[in-house]
């Protein structure tokens, strides 16, 4: 393991912590999720100023069309 680096695995929907974090990668998650809003949120608010969130979609048409309805 890395110094400095922490991993993580873990229920996304059940994770609390008051760690900030440089980077937060998120793999294959999101068409799993029940509520893409409220993750998007809370995970943004765990990231340090700067911080970036990197995220892996594998089911690209539930979530466009997701996104799509939510924001369009």
């Amino acid at each position: 393991m890395k110094e400095n680096v922490d991993y993580i695995k873990e229920n996304v929907e059940k994770f609390k912590t008051s760690n900030q974090f440089d980077v937060i990668f998120c793999l294959g998650i999101l068409a799993h999720l029940k509520n893409i809003d409220d993750f998007v949120v809370r995970i943004a608010g765990q990231l340090n100023k700067g911080g970036r969130l990197i995220v892996q979609v594998t089911d690209s048409a539930r979530i466009l069309s997701k996104l799509f309805s939510l924001y369009a």
